[in-house]
């Protein structure tokens, strides 16, 4: 090999190795600003279960003690969630440890926070439980689970270090 052809090989490798270190870089920061909108106190933090509601209009929301569960998730970096739920009425307790992304959905300009469980749970509250995926959808200080769409219950978290 010459050495003018070594030059340029060299100089396409240095090229592509710095387009591709951007494009990551630009990943990255994408991922920490969607992270912080998602997370406005930054992690770990915690939400908490406030409120459950049916879809009877007639039936008013069950809050706090009322509710036949109490449930928190607890979000923690590398983009791990622990989801505890204790059951009033059977006294049990549930925990699952797994892991979340933040996913939008085209034509929707909401953020919503996707809990992704390894193997079927009880704990996961969702239309399609084959999925193994839970999507909470994020409202400013509110987070609100999407299994009411297909008649699951409405439940309705609030960040614990939220002053409202």
């Amino acid at each position: 090999m010459t050495q003018s052809l070594i030059m340029s090989t060299l100089k396409i490798l240095v090229n592509a190795v710095v387009c591709c270190t951007g494009v990551v870089l630009y990943g990255c920061e994408e991922s920490d600003a969607r992270l912080s909108a998602v997370f406005p106190a930054g992690l770990p933090t915690t939400l908490k279960l406030v409120e459950m509601s049916g879809n009877i209009a007639s039936v008013p929301p069950l809050v706090g003690e009322d509710m036949p569960w109490q449930e928190e998730i607890n979000f923690s970096m590398p983009n791990k969630f622990v989801k505890i739920r204790s059951d009033k009425t059977t006294g049990k307790t549930e925990r699952a440890e797994v892991f979340f992304v933040m996913e939008s959905f085209p034509g929707d300009p909401e953020m919503y926070i996707a809990l992704t469980y390894r193997q079927d749970n009880p704990l996961i509250a969702s239309c399609i439980r084959i999925e193994l995926k839970e999507y909470l959808k994020v409202e400013r200080l509110m987070v609100n689970g999407t299994w009411s769409i297909c008649d699951g219950p409405g439940l309705h978290y609030r960040w614990m270090e939220s002053p409202i």
